[in-house]
């Protein structure tokens, strides 16, 4: 099955690049990045799982693979996003390493939304070997590579200059004497506010102005870091240095005069290197929840948030399924019931031997690390189902087992089923608690409603009561349906079996309206057997009963 799923793709392109640059014995350096700068949502999550994917794929082929994940916590704060406090304004233009946690939780600003992320991504099995730029820009990791970056400043600017607008090429060689690839963080305001005056390669002095605070500055980069690279010279300074072999970005970072078009030169003409294969993602949106997804907009699209609804293996799967240049939702709204039972048929047929290759492969891959396994449930409740009944019973697992057992032949016993459904059930309760708009949940009234019942056609009044007659005798989920389709057949001198007629149809449609307003107030809710079921037979008679205390 070469080459008919994208991570083989990738996966393919990547061996046959390292085989001719190191060797086929070589390690596999594949990277990712995300700069800590607020919420760090499901889009960002393309970046780490694609290369988490890809270095898997390889790992199963028997080559030597690593993930280093680099956290780009020493990027200034550039915005204060919305779920953050407005005096953190005071800090832009500072590392978001060296910035407090505005929740008082971690060391920093930067930690507060590293760890967050870092544990929905264990959730998912993906473990890579983190690297925090702060970390090794302050310990001198890149001083050589800085140096010759300061060094070959003129050859960096033309690079560079290649990429400007027509506007900016006007006034290119006045900038060119000025120009400096590196951004110093002002030693006494803290902020990169600066213009370096002078870069001397001998001692590797800097020295710099601060437009902020007016601060005058010099140290010797052997002595201390005090910034960082410019972003386009950052990135394919990394690569240098890790020997990286293969790193995607967003498709917007491929395009002329972005990121990776002029990293790719950078790195061969100042470097000496060869780029690595890149690959470009497209973008992750959401349908439900707050609908843009923005680290500075405070989004809720987030792993964690998307782990409360949804199995790890089954959020791997939507990242998986879709082609890695393809835009694709993760949906917090009820199309996650859909996604469960397409979840549920592709395991099934799994299961059954049914599925085709790339199938398998997909399911593989959701389900299966190289050196382990990724959470899912093994016994596959209908999350609709379950999700309605722990709504309904408030998530007490006695009612919510009474309530399967109708539905579900072969169900295990209570003690064997409840490890089978845990991380299910969690689900449904995250769904319940956090999504499931307020309009729609689902609340069963306190007493019987004398003024609705008042107001039904007396035809829909005696089918009420023929229901609360015979409900009892036939309290089992088939039962329950067929009697509630037969009550106004019967009603209009059909046989039960009868195909029904336009009128037949109408009177149904009206009678199940009542009874969900009599039991909920409203005229829609989970299917009526489930929520008579739910309900239970007294707690059923006195809200249909008038007369019938509650």
């Amino acid at each position: 099955m070469k080459d008919n799923h994208w991570i083989k793709r990738v996966a393919d392109q990547v061996e046959r690049n390292v085989d001719k640059k190191k060797g086929p014995e070589a390690e596999i350096i594949c990277a990712s990045g995300i700069s800590p700068s607020g919420v760090i949502h499901l889009g960002n999550l393309r970046e780490i799982i694609t290369v988490h994917l890809v270095q898997e794929e390889l790992l199963r082929r028997g080559r030597k693979a690593v993930h280093l994940h680099f956290w780009d916590d020493y990027d200034r704060f550039r915005k204060v996003p919305a779920n953050v406090p407005a005096s953190f304004e005071q800090y832009i233009g500072m590392p978001l390493s060296q910035i407090p946690d505005p929740f008082g939780e971690h060391g920093s600003y930067a930690e507060h939304f590293m760890e967050e992320f870092k544990g929905s991504l264990e959730k998912m099995g993906i473990n890579p070997t983190y690297i925090r730029q702060s970390e090794v820009y302050r310990n001198g990791t890149y001083n050589e590579l800085i140096k010759e970056s300061l060094v070959k400043r003129f050859q960096i600017f033309d690079v560079l200059s290649q990429y400007q607008t027509e506007e900016q090429q006007k006034n290119r060689e006045a900038q060119r004497p000025k120009y400096y690839p590196f951004k110093v963080y002002c030693e006494s305001c803290g902020k990169d506010n600066t213009e370096m005056t002078g870069y001397d390669a001998d001692t590797s002095l800097i020295s710099y102005t601060c437009k902020t605070c007016g601060h005058a500055g010099a140290y010797r980069l052997d002595e201390k870091v005090q910034g960082k690279l410019v972003w386009k010279v950052d990135w394919p300074m990394r690569w240098k240095h890790y020997q990286v072999d293969f790193e995607p970005g967003g498709l917007d970072h491929s395009t002329p005069g972005s990121s990776y078009t002029v990293g790719k030169q950078i790195v061969k003409e100042v470097f000496g290197v060869e780029n690595p294969f890149y690959a470009g993602y497209a973008f992750v949106g959401i349908t439900g929840g707050s609908q843009k997804i923005s680290s500075s907009a405070g989004t809720d699209a987030t792993p964690e948030n998307a782990l409360s609804i949804l199995e790890p293996a089954m959020l791997r799967w939507l990242y998986i399924r879709a082609d890695i240049k393809s835009t694709f939702n993760i949906n917090f709204d009820d199309q996650v019931f859909r996604i469960y039972d397409e979840w549920d048929r592709l395991k099934l047929r799994v299961a059954e031997g049914k599925a085709n290759d790339l199938e398998a492969f997909i399911f593989d891959a959701c389900t299966r690390l190289h050196s382990g396994v990724v959470a899912s449930s093994s016994f596959a409740i209908p999350f609709r189902l379950l999700a309605a009944t722990y709504e309904i019973t408030q998530g007490n697992y006695d009612e919510i087992y009474r309530i399967l057992h109708h539905h579900i032949e072969g169900l295990p016993s209570k003690e064997e089923l409840l490890p089978q459904i845990q991380l299910r059930l969690q689900c449904a309760a995250g769904w319940v608690q956090k999504f499931i708009p307020d309009e729609e949940r689902i609340v069963v009234r306190q007493q019987f409603d004398s003024e609705a019942f008042a107001s039904f056609d007396p035809l829909i009044r005696e089918g009420i009561g023929l229901l609360v007659t015979e409900y009892e005798a036939s309290w089992t989920l088939d039962g329950l349906t067929s009697l509630m389709y037969s009550i106004p057949k019967r009603q209009k001198n059909f046989p039960p079996d009868s195909k029904p007629t336009d009128e037949i149809k109408q009177l149904q449609h009206a009678f199940f309206i009542a009874l969900y307003r009599l039991i909920l107030g409203k005229e829609t809710g989970p299917r009526l057997p489930t929520l008579f079921l739910s309900v239970g037979k007294e707690r059923l008679k006195q809200l249909l009963t008038p007369g019938v205390a509650v």
